[in-house]
């Protein structure tokens, strides 16, 4: 009997430490990518009552990324369109009475897209007028109204 409540205790306890740990990332996949790219964040704690928001930061400027889809394990979110190209950190904003900045061990490289061309020359081909009519030998004889006379 002692030793299942020695076990059930621990288990109690156990269970009440997951509920307060901090959140923390296991991996980050994939490595690299370009905007657009998905994110997966593996981890503990990563639910929405323990990690509200989400950034990106080069350290110099920390960039708030949409989530896409967020449980207590995972957590998708696609990189930017506006983000500068380089390594960049994952960092959270914790949930609670004092939110705080949580910078995690998980880096992703970001590509840069490809530069648009310089100049796009665009050609178009414009239809030939029609031939003009040859004027034609009739004419029409119609009386001359005179506006004066009235």
């Amino acid at each position: 009997m002692t030793s299942f409540l020695v076990f059930a205790s621990v288990l109690t306890q156990l269970s009440w430490a997951g509920e307060m740990a901090a959140p923390q990332v296991d991996k980050m996949e994939p490595k690299s990518g370009k905007p657009g790219t998905v994110l997966v964040v593996t981890g503990v704690s990563l639910h929405k009552e323990k990690v509200d928001e989400v950034y990106l930061t080069d350290h110099r400027f920390d960039l708030k990324v949409k989530v896409l889809e967020q449980t207590s394990t995972t957590i998708k979110l696609r990189i930017p369109p506006f983000i500068k190209p380089g390594r960049h950190q994952l960092l959270f904003l914790t949930a609670g009475e004092t939110p705080t900045y949580l910078e995690q061990p998980a880096y992703v490289q970001v590509e840069e897209l490809p530069t648009p061309p310089d100049k796009v020359e665009v050609t178009a081909t414009v239809p030939k007028p029609a031939p003009a009519s040859a004027p034609t030998t009739e004419t029409a004889s119609a009386a001359p109204t005179d506006k004066s006379s009235r």
